[in-house]
């Protein structure tokens, strides 16, 4: 049993009856109703304050703001934090200041990406001496792999960085889940860097969109399948922020966004 974060998209007229509409937006997904594929959640509720949606500044007035009512148990929720909601026409949502913070925060980390990938010897990838040790188990083992990984220049310079993690991030054998081999983000380039960087700020880690699909981090309804990064440092979950991101910014103005909390 889990909790995650969902967005979901309705018509400008669902602001007449808020909950109402999520609840028939997410009946197709509600676990033990209907074909177990789709079952995605049990329980769900506005996620309001700074969990929920930054509000344009000049705007807590405006009475399309959506705010949780009442807890779990039927007692009053707190008061609104200004600033934030729990849902709003898309055009009342501060989409920018996250945006422009995480493209700030990516540019200064691609400038350390950039500088040490300069001042050393290109090296291998993770995933390209993974697959050497799969074809070859017995003659170069896993660990050796991974201490040449490591023994790179550019890697090891990296990885002594102060704020850092070890390298690789993940010890995962399976490059379906690899996230962030500093070797594939520095040869993708820095729009590429940019990209994957600042797609997951707006995005939650689920996405119910206008028409009906539902769209999530762990793959229901188009990722799962996937049996490989589909280019080089991307997997399923960069493809699942960058496709959310990329729906939220084209929606029109009037696009009622709810931010949930559920359970599954």
């Amino acid at each position: 049993m889990a909790k995650f974060s969902a967005i979901v998209c309705l018509p400008p007229e669902a602001g007449a009856d808020v909950e109402a509409a999520v609840a028939a937006a997410l009946a197709p997904f509600k676990i033990c109703e209907g074909p177990e594929e789709t079952w995605m959640w049990d329980e769900w509720w506005i996620r309001d304050g700074t969990a929920g949606f930054p509000v344009i500044p000049g705007h807590d007035d405006d009475p399309r703001l959506v705010h949780r009512k009442t807890l779990w148990d039927g007692s009053p929720a707190a008061p609104p934090v200004p600033g934030w909601c729990g849902g709003a026409p898309h055009e009342l949502i501060d989409f920018a200041t996250p945006l422009a913070e995480a493209e700030r925060r990516a540019e200064a980390a691609w400038r350390v990406l950039s500088e040490l990938g300069a001042a050393h010897p290109p090296a291998a990838s993770w995933g390209e001496l993974r697959a050497r040790s799969l074809a070859d188990p017995d003659g170069y083992p896993y660990p050796q792999m991974n201490a040449d990984y490591q023994a790179q220049p550019f890697v090891h310079a990296l990885a002594e960085l102060q704020g850092h993690e070890h390298v690789p991030f993940s010890q995962t054998a399976d490059p379906f889940v690899w996230l962030d081999d500093p070797v594939l983000l520095l040869t993708g380039g820095w729009p590429a860097y940019r990209r994957k960087a600042t797609a997951g700020i707006i995005s939650a880690e689920a996405l119910l969109t206008l028409d009906g699909r539902w769209l999530d981090e762990d793959g229901a309804f188009g990722y799962a399948t996937v049996q490989a990064c589909p280019e080089p440092g991307l997997n399923w979950r960069d493809l699942y922020r960058m496709e959310a991101t990329d729906y939220l910014l084209s929606l029109p103005g009037d696009t009622l966004l709810i931010r949930l909390g559920c359970h599954c």
